[in-house]
């Protein structure tokens, strides 16, 4: 997954209908086989009108994605 680039800002943009510009650089850490990606928030968190605090429950688009296998 990490070194064939499958999940990329320009994947995350396209399932999250956002501009590419407003996801950040995929963060692999290797010991979990996890990615992280940052995505740019329309209101700080916590703000007032703020739906989502932690982030937390944001995965569902990330189901339809099939990995390659080695």
């Amino acid at each position: 997954m990490k070194r064939e680039r499958a999940i990329n800002r320009a994947l995350i943009a396209d399932l999250y209908h956002l501009s590419p510009d407003d996801v950040g650089e995929p963060i692999f850490y290797d010991p979990a086989k996890a990615v992280k990606v940052n995505l740019r928030r329309p209101l700080a968190s916590g703000n007032v009108g703020d739906t989502d605090v932690y982030g937390a429950q944001q995965h569902g688009p990330l189901l339809t994605v099939v990995l390659p296998t080695p």
